[in-house]
């Protein structure tokens, strides 16, 4: 375990030094600071004008999965010249000749990796969370919550995008991970849309009956970040299948961590 933590912790480093992660934090915290002006508009709905309480509310939740998003392809690209570039500057060579196993260089590249990206994506938060706060004058006890939340997904995408490198050209590993999260959330927002209160009862019956069984077994990247909006309260979640989506991703991120150290045990450097 010391020495996962000591490669995690070296690799956390070793992003946090590069030039281009301040670029795209920087570009990323001005984005959020512009989401500012919506929290002190005046809004109405069917002629009735919207309290601070509410705006805020709503601002908050459209923010929270915009930069959850944004992690998510932030955590691709973190990920994708990870082991190619250790390979190519013989730095993978140099690690496991002091005796090093395997499993823990991998898995220590892996979760340092993930740490960037959490704290990437936890700033951002934590960023809107004081903006709601100063600007809205509204606290939100479950923003950071279900900040942390969305952290599994972020588990699954640097995984998944590590185990596919080392099998694909990195730009194509990092694109199939993010292709995988796109289907997701399309098929992720169709259940929720079907199933919100407001189109209960006006749904068509032909569009009333169970999801296919590949939409019941496929990541639940949309649904387990719908569920960590819901921990903000006010927001309906409806469930797709037996397993919980949290559940349905761990078992995704287990699976893709031992698939990865079972073929990085397997390649020759």
């Amino acid at each position: 375990m010391s020495e996962l933590l000591r490669i995690a912790g070296f690799t956390l480093l070793d992003q946090i030094r590069q030039r281009s992660f301040y670029i795209m934090l920087g570009m990323c915290i001005l984005l959020v600071l512009m989401l500012r002006g919506c929290y002190g508009g005046n809004y109405s709905v069917n002629g009735q004008e919207l309290d601070s309480a509410t705006v805020s509310a709503t601002a908050s939740q459209v923010a929270f999965h915009i930069i959850a998003n944004i992690s998510l392809l932030i955590a691709a690209l973190l990920s994708m010249n990870v082991i190619s570039r250790d390979h190519g500057d013989g730095s993978d060579v140099l690690f496991l000749s002091h005796a090093l196993p395997r499993r823990s260089y991998i898995l220590g590249r892996t979760l340092g990796v993930w740490a960037v990206s959490f704290l990437f994506m936890f700033a951002l938060h934590l960023t809107l969370f004081f903006i709601a706060l100063t600007k809205g004058g509204v606290m939100i006890p479950g923003y950071l919550t279900a900040s942390i939340l969305c952290s599994l997904n972020l588990f699954f995408v640097v995984f998944c995008v590590q185990l596919l490198s080392l099998h694909l050209p990195d730009f194509l590993a990092a694109l199939v991970a993010l292709s995988i999260a796109g289907v997701s959330y399309i098929s992720d927002s169709m259940h929720a849309v079907l199933n919100s209160q407001m189109l209960q009862g006006n749904i068509p019956s032909e569009f009333d009956q169970a999801p296919a069984l590949w939409r019941v077994a496929w990541p639940k990247i949309m649904l387990l970040q719908q569920y960590a909006a819901s921990a903000m309260g006010e927001v309906h979640f409806e469930g797709m299948g037996p397993l919980h989506p949290a559940l349905n991703v761990g078992l995704y991120v287990l699976l893709f961590a031992s698939l990865l150290i079972w073929s990085f045990s397997k390649r020759e450097l």
